[in-house]
């Protein structure tokens, strides 16, 4: 009984080894361009389409907190979005106006953009504004979008700039009239 639990034990060994060395001969025999790794599957997340005009408020978080009705229409090619951004300070005494270019990025649900060149300005100076950068956030929230963040100054504005930053809430407009005179 001894000598039979040998011989299988021998056989058992014997049978795994000739396993093994036809699975190394059949790789020898495998054609060399063929592929025996499995490829890695790249998914690039498609931006969201936030092309059309956004109408909402932003607010600066120092301060007197001033407010502005904030109005922004936006193109957008692939990921890459361009606009032009309408702004009314309405808390102040004296409205003040300004019109400004946009440029900017879609990853997913996240839209970045940056004020490029103040085109209009009325009731206001250059010496007080700031060019900035805005980060937000595609929601939507009870069938309505929305686009929820923060902006603050641009990295290569002037030093006196570095003290504001402020929150921003929009809402899509599904109107087709986009008044891009920002009356």
């Amino acid at each position: 009984m001894k000598k039979n639990l040998q011989q299988n034990i021998i056989k058992g060994f014997l049978g795994a080894v000739l396993v093994c060395a036809g699975m190394i001969f059949g790789l020898r025999l495998m054609p060399v361009d063929a592929d025996i790794t499995q490829e890695a599957v790249i998914v690039e997340e498609t931006p969201r389409d936030i092309s059309g005009e956004w109408i909402g408020m932003t607010t600066e978080d120092y301060g007197m907190y001033a407010r502005y009705d904030y109005r922004i229409v936006i193109e957008q090619d692939g990921d890459d979005i361009t606009g032009m951004l309408y702004l009314t300070m309405t808390n102040h005494p004296v409205e003040t106006y300004t019109q400004t270019i946009v440029a900017g990025t879609v990853t997913g649900d996240t839209v970045f953009y940056a004020s490029q060149e103040i085109l209009d300005i009325e009731n206001g100076s250059l010496d007080y504004l700031c060019l900035v950068q805005t980060t937000l956030t595609y929601e939507e929230v009870d069938g309505q979008e929305m686009l929820v963040g923060t902006w603050e100054p641009r990295a290569d504005e002037r030093a006196e700039c570095d003290t504001i930053s402020g929150r921003t809430t929009l809402t899509r407009q599904h109107d087709t009239d986009t008044n891009t005179t920002g009356e």
